[in-house]
């Protein structure tokens, strides 16, 4: 984290005190809190920061994710845990357990959840310099991820060392599913690429990903018959009904699976997509192949009312941040909810630039702001961490960022809603 001088944290403010409600996606509609510091709760007065469990703590004490290889690092880190059982304690089990009310109750993971992990990072574009579509960045994440994942050194922290004799011992199968062809295609040659030249993973100098172990299909390709078990051999009858899986077999990486195509002319609903999640992630339990989900975009709903995601609880769906979220939970997501990672490089949408003229008189510094939310199940408490990200350009001294911490709010009240990230951007600025 970097902080500014007086000087330039005082033009910050006055960029800041620029900003109106035209200056963000605001709706009406959307879920908000009172805009009064208090609000009621029956007959009880609540300040919103008692609500949400606000706490600011000390600036230098948290650091914002903001590469590639930290955000990958990160999220791989939370994987690792969860397979592992080596992940903090979720306070939602406790609270949950002295509950009265079904009302007050919150998603956990059970055990018998291990195999199934559910990631989100969403905004990728903001992890690159160079100018880059979401499903580009999005989709170069998830391939980093699996270079990564199939790397037997990462897991040497909870597998041991592995003596490898060959370079293909020295890896595990990733396979890496897209909703379509076009998608699947594209990040091929993006593979390709990674192969011929591994630098391209920013941000993981000394550290060694392999991608020659690493396959990219369709979603409804299935699983590949290499990974199928031979059922003469199978020892574990019980397997599937622990929840066992075996992450140095092979791992399944499922990016962003959707019910909706936007690729199609017009954009409609993606015909079997559910289905075909469903048989995927199936056919992986049975084999006891971990499944990773990144970014899910899963919209149908059968129920026939509506309601808040999740119990009744959330504002602000945790997979994609949606206002109010539609609900309850899709029952093909309760496995993977809630996530063990998230990483949200644009919480708040602030699209206001402010241009100054620059020192030399010649050129001119654009200036914009932005939030960023992280979660990770290798936290205490779980917490979501929320920082705001100043970024500053001009021809002279070219592209910056500082990421400034905020405050964390507690994982019982869901993902922070935009009103709240508001609020706390003014009360910080």
């Amino acid at each position: 984290m970097a902080v500014g001088s007086d000087e330039e944290n005082q033009e910050w403010q006055s960029s800041f005190n620029m900003i109106d409600s035209t200056s963000w996606h605001h709706s009406e509609k959307m879920p908000r809190r009172s805009n009064t510091t208090i609000e009621k709760k029956g007959n009880r007065i609540v300040d919103y920061k008692e609500e949400w469990g606000v706490e600011h703590g000390h600036r230098d004490g948290h650091h914002c994710p903001s590469t590639l290889g930290e955000v990958v690092n990160g999220a791989f880190e939370a994987i690792g845990g969860t397979l592992y059982q080596k992940q903090k304690p979720d306070p939602n089990v406790a609270s949950n357990a002295m509950s009265k009310s079904v009302l007050t109750h919150r998603p956990v993971r059970r055990e018998i959840d291990v195999g199934r992990i559910g990631v989100e990072i969403d905004g990728a574009e903001h992890l690159f310099r160079e100018p880059i579509s979401s499903i580009a960045a999005t989709r170069l994440v998830s391939l980093v991820l699996a270079g990564k994942l199939s790397s037997n050194d990462s897991w040497e922290p909870y597998e041991g060392k592995i003596n490898a004799k060959s370079h293909k011992e020295s890896t595990r199968p990733v396979v890496v599913c897209f909703n379509t062809i076009r998608q699947a295609l594209s990040a091929s040659k993006e593979l390709s690429r990674l192969r011929f030249d591994p630098s391209l993973s920013l941000g993981f100098q000394g550290e060694r990903l392999s991608y020659d172990n690493v396959k990219v299909q369709c979603l409804d390709d299935g699983l590949p018959r290499g990974l199928l078990a031979d059922r003469t051999k199978r020892k574990r009858y019980n397997g599937l009904s622990e929840g066992h899986v075996n992450a140095r077999k092979a791992i399944l990486l499922i990016v962003q699976p959707t019910d909706f195509n936007s690729e199609h002319k017009p954009p409609g609903p993606a015909v079997d997509a559910i289905g075909n999640f469903q048989r995927l992630v199936a056919k992986a339990a049975l084999e006891e192949v971990p499944v990773v989900i990144l970014s899910p975009r899963f919209l149908s709903n059968d129920t026939p009312y509506g309601g808040w995601d999740q119990s009744g609880y959330q504002q602000s769906a945790t997979y994609g941040g949606m206002e109010p979220p539609k609900g309850p939970t899709p029952w093909v997501m309760r496995d993977f909810t809630p996530p063990s990672y998230c990483w949200v490089g644009n919480a708040l949408p602030l699209h206001k630039i402010r241009t100054h003229p620059a020192s030399d008189g010649r050129s001119q510094r654009k200036q914009s702001i932005r939030v960023v939310l992280t979660q990770s199940v290798m936290e205490s408490g779980h917490p979501w961490n929320i920082f705001v990200a100043k970024e500053s350009s001009d021809d002279r001294h070219g592209h910056s960022v500082e990421y400034l911490f905020i405050a964390t709010t507690r994982s019982s009240s869901g993902r922070p809603t935009r009103a709240l990230l508001m609020r706390l951007l003014e009360e910080s600025m």
